[in-house]
């Protein structure tokens, strides 16, 4: 073989080497491995302030802490999609144990249909929803770093406290905005 001719099959071996190399570095480094997953986020691996000094006792100590990239529902679970776990015979374990119950619809408002959010259901049945899907309930570091955002606000919606726009706010047996 010619040198020149070798010299040029080196050169594109060595260069498709490297594109690969650079490919899978590249993948590596992105958050969740750079896989989609259809209806799923990626929360990207990271420090955030989990906790406030500011308000409920129970939300201190404010700490940095360290949650590992992981993925997210982007929508609540529907009605339809629970009652599709209830029918497969499943969700309803925690019911029979005792350990739960499924407290219906909140604030007294009825049904609102199969594309509303399933409300009023315990940690327990929620997780039994989870395993049914093949996923999982998030930790609470999980939930708070997704619901902080990007940008560690100390709410989704930014750092401004709730109102009736932008929450549904519950008070003991105060309930408000929720007409």
């Amino acid at each position: 073989m010619k040198p020149k001719i070798r010299n040029i099959l080196l050169l594109v071996m060595f260069s498709t080497a490297c594109l690969e190399c650079t490919y899978k570095l590249f993948a590596d480094s992105l958050p969740c491995g750079g896989k989609e997953i259809a209806g799923m986020k990626c929360i990207p691996a990271g420090e955030f302030i989990r906790g406030s000094n500011t308000y409920d006792a129970d939300e201190k100590p404010e700490e940095k802490i360290y949650v590992s990239d992981f993925y997210m529902d982007i929508y609540e679970v529907t009605n339809e999609e629970f009652d599709k776990c209830k029918t497969a015979g499943k969700c309803q374990e925690c019911l029979k144990a005792g350990k739960c119950n499924y407290i219906g619809p909140r604030y007294g408002k009825p049904y609102l249909g199969p594309k509303q959010p399933a409300v009023g259901i315990s940690w327990y049945t929620a997780k039994e929803f989870c395993e049914w899907a093949g996923k999982r309930l998030p930790t609470e570091a999980e939930w708070e770093k997704a619901a902080r955002g990007p940008d560690g606000n100390l709410y989704p919606w930014g750092n401004e406290p709730a109102t009736c726009e932008k929450a549904i706010i519950a008070m003991g047996d105060i309930k408000g905005c929720v007409d």
